[in-house]
């Protein structure tokens, strides 16, 4: 189908790739989302939290479950 021409004056062969990093991108994002999720459900259920030190900015940052 090479040389179709779209009603956006875009080719079919340059759509495919660019959905594919769309719906790549949506993936990631939701599968990153479902991830902490899990992380914050674990840490609730164990009663543990995280911290991240940048040591650029000399700045901790704490998770929900933990603080200064």
């Amino acid at each position: 189908m090479r040389g179709v021409v779209l009603g956006t004056g875009k080719r079919l062969d340059e759509v495919g790739p660019r959905l594919a990093t769309l719906l790549t991108r949506l993936f990631t994002s939701r599968d990153l989302q479902e991830s902490k999720a899990r992380l914050e459900e674990a840490q609730r259920v164990a009663h543990v939290g995280d911290s991240v030190w940048n040591l650029d900015m000399d700045r901790v940052t704490w998770s929900d479950r933990i603080g200064p």
